[in-house]
């Protein structure tokens, strides 16, 4: 699975920003497209947005990657 590249200028600066992205990533999740999905989560992990909820989202795709 080729995984989508989430531009660094992807701004999520308040917490609607990042509400509103988590959203699309669960949305992507949802409809099972991983390769959209898994940057999303990876971006909201690393401006420490609900790391734990992220986190979870990740490694269950991870698995069913695998």
């Amino acid at each position: 699975f080729p995984v989508t590249i989430i531009s660094s200028s992807v701004e999520l600066k308040t917490a609607d920003d990042k509400a509103k992205f988590m959203a699309e990533a669960k949305k992507d999740y949802d409809a099972k497209i991983y390769n959209s999905a898994i940057p999303k989560f990876e971006k909201l992990v690393e401006v420490n947005y609900k790391p734990a909820e992220n986190n979870y989202y990740l490694g269950d795709m991870w698995f069913k990657r695998n």
